[in-house]
């Protein structure tokens, strides 16, 4: 049995044609959890209407908790040995459940099957879409590899959905969402890079991202705001057999993000993050770190460089 995870917020617009496309899958055994994460819409009944049309949906209601809140409660609630995440102002194509089962059927010790995306912005179609990708593999159990992927979010990218990942990953390694935090996702997949050994890759578009006004991919001041939280939370996790590349990772976000963090208050955040990053390498990749965030510019991006290509390998 799959069970389909589907957060619900303030998405009257969309709920029916998502839960419709869960509906039309023909992959049968489905256990459709619609968590109404305290909408304040009319989302909540919706909800129950769907639930009365198909035995297979069950609706759990809650004070809102956000997101990862929603998504969590669904984690506790799955009775399938397998979990699918599913954001309520998108929608799947009719095959999408079947296509990944049948990576599963092909290759039993699978852990996780990725699948490719469409949507209605042209960027992310294109960073996402694997269909017919011939330098993609079918399947993967080199776990140097799916880790690579992973922090580097490519092929296995770094959102939550679309991906069909066994719940006993999720329960035994303790991989429930952050709750209060924008970019969940990012702080997910990081988490994943340290667990995930085997792979498959469904190389079929089998999900619709619809980017819409009002969606947090588009609220950039909250998501923004929130990045030293973010680099915090992974900082805190960086170690065992990935450590360099999980500190070039976070190096790599602190230079993107900082950008965007401009006030005297924020930049002195930023110099404690960096600092903080810093006290988590060895003693050589330290001294690179120490050059790439506090030398001048020359020697910065020659650090910079470095980092780069390590991670590249």
């Amino acid at each position: 049995m799959i069970s389909i995870i589907i957060p619900v917020f303030k998405v009257e617009k969309y709920l029916d044609k998502c839960v419709q496309s869960v509906i039309d899958q023909t992959y049968r055994d489905l256990d459709i959890i619609l968590v109404d994460d305290g909408s304040p819409d009319g989302c909540p009944r919706m909800c129950d209407e769907w639930a009365k049309k198909d035995s297979r949906i069950r609706v759990v209601h809650q004070e809102n908790r956000g997101l990862s809140g929603a998504r969590n409660t669904g984690i506790r609630e799955a009775q399938g040995e397998w979990l699918y995440f599913l954001d309520s102002d998108d929608w799947i194509v009719p095959e999408c459940i079947e296509l990944m089962m049948e990576c599963v059927n092909n290759h039993p010790d699978v852990e996780l099957v990725q699948g490719g995306v469409l949507s209605n912005d042209d960027g992310y179609a294109n960073w996402l879409s694997i269909e017919n990708k011939q330098s993609v593999p079918d399947y993967s159990n080199n776990r140097d590899w799916i880790n690579l992927m992973l922090l580097r979010q490519e092929i296995l990218v770094v959102t939550a959905w679309n991906k069909l990942i066994r719940r006993d990953i999720i329960l035994d390694n303790d991989l429930f969402f952050e709750e209060g935090a924008f970019n969940e996702d990012e702080m997910w997949s990081f988490l994943l890079s340290k667990f995930i050994k085997v792979v498959a890759i469904c190389k079929k578009n089998t999900y619709y991202y619809n980017i819409r006004e009002g969606s947090i991919i588009k609220n950039q001041d909250k998501v923004r705001a929130n990045y030293p939280v973010i680099l915090e939370y992974l900082i805190s996790y960086v170690g065992g057999e990935y450590r360099r590349r999980e500190i070039v990772r976070i190096s790599q976000m602190i230079l993107l993000f900082q950008q965007y963090n401009t006030t005297n208050e924020q930049r002195n955040r930023f110099r404690k993050i960096k600092i903080r990053l810093i006290k988590k390498a060895d003693k050589f990749f330290s001294f690179i770190l120490f050059a790439l965030f506090f030398m001048p510019v020359r020697i910065s991006n020659k650090a910079n460089v470095f980092l780069t290509k390590y991670i590249e390998k």
